[in-house]
């Protein structure tokens, strides 16, 4: 019975840690600066343009258990507009950032 709750317990942990997302993408904030979101997510994949906004795109770990497999990355975009953050999030979060519609300037 020991064993069986060892077992329990040590299960439960694991899957918790397996759906807690620990992307860096949640410490950047509306109103940040390009260079403050660089200084915290890094240099971006790639930049586009549109409008009067510029995107930044990163793959960035979406949390688990394996953090440096590329399996479990997700891709994420930060939307600046007169240079600071008025978008960040999934590209489904995003109006512009849909499949078919994107644009990269590299």
């Amino acid at each position: 019975m020991k064993t069986f709750k060892s077992f329990a317990i040590l299960l439960a942990v694991c899957c918790l840690c397996g759906c807690a997302a620990t992307s860096e993408i949640y410490k950047v904030s509306l109103g940040m600066t390009e260079q403050e979101v660089v200084n915290v997510l890094g240099e971006p994949q790639s930049v586009s343009f549109k409008d009067n906004a510029k995107y930044l795109q990163y793959r960035l770990n979406a949390g688990g258990l394996f953090e440096t497999d590329p399996l479990h990355t997700e891709e994420y975009y930060v939307r600046l507009v007169d240079g600071k953050v008025e978008a960040y999030g999934k590209a489904g979060d995003l109006d512009y950032v849909k499949p078919g519609k994107m644009r990269f300037e590299f």
